[in-house]
């Protein structure tokens, strides 16, 4: 009895670190949540509020966290395989790496090598919507470096609903365009109804699932700037009700002047 006593606690808590491992969704308020990056802490888990990378990530699972993020500034040019922070491409394609170890606008980007996220590196940001609608979502996908290989990455732009999703929809793919550059990618409510609505926990990513395809070792630097989420509250119940009422109130009011007028 002792045994099995002790294997429930060893199981018990094994099971609240499991779930105790993502991050703590972001509270949304209504209006635009936005993340531009631009403040990367010296390093840690969580490089912004609610924001986590990830290894090992694949159709049905978020993978393994990244414990350590590292906030240094880091040149584009840098093949080391990492999370990193980066200048924005505010600045020319072909700007030193001086000057952009010293860009204030920075991004969150990527790198893959052989024996780091090829496949299943992943930025993700957990946030929840409790009485709010999501209206849109919107990021910039940056090429910053362009691999001297034939060698690339598609990346799929998902989102996953609960604590530790099992599934994940696809909201959109974004293939090495092979050239520096910044790509847009905005979603709305055409690409995810009303599943994002008033849930206690949503993970959206930015995730290498599929293995990069081509020849040679060197991998593309990749990252993400000026993500932002758009939301609305949801009215009370009680607005809804004095909205009928004066819906109906109109009505009446129109109907009472037909009435005088016809009399």
């Amino acid at each position: 009895m002792i045994f099995i006593k002790s294997s429930l606690i060893v199981f018990a808590s094994a099971a609240f670190c499991a779930l105790s491992a993502n991050a703590a969704p972001l509270s949304l308020q209504a209006g635009t949540y936005s993340q531009t990056f631009d403040t990367f802490p010296a390093s840690g888990r969580n490089p912004f509020p609610s924001w986590e990378g990830y290894t090992g990530a694949n159709a049905t699972s978020l993978g393994a966290v990244i414990t350590n993020v590292s906030g240094t500034a880091r040149a584009w040019s840098e093949t080391g395989g990492a999370l990193k922070n980066v200048s924005s491409l505010n600045i020319p394609s072909t700007s030193t790496a001086a000057e952009q170890l010293a860009n204030t606008n920075r991004a969150f980007a990527l790198r893959q090598v052989n024996v780091f996220g090829d496949p299943g590196v992943s930025m993700n940001f957990n946030f929840s919507t409790i009485d709010l609608t999501v209206q849109s979502i919107s990021l910039d996908a940056l090429m910053l470096d362009v691999a001297t290989t034939t060698r690339s990455t598609a990346i799929n732009i998902q989102f996953g609903i609960g604590t530790a999703p099992t599934s994940f929809t696809n909201l959109g793919t974004w293939s090495d365009p092979g050239v520096i550059g910044s790509t847009t990618f905005t979603f709305d409510r055409d690409d995810f109804g009303s599943a994002l609505d008033g849930q206690s926990s949503i993970w959206f990513r930015f995730a290498a699932i599929s293995p990069s395809t081509g020849t040679g070792s060197t991998r593309d630097l990749i990252a993400i700037d000026n993500f932002s989420i758009a939301t609305q509250a949801v009215p009370e119940p009680s607005t809804f009700a004095l909205m009928g009422l004066g819906a109906l109130g109109a009505i009446m009011a129109i109907r009472l002047r037909r009435r005088a007028t016809n009399a």
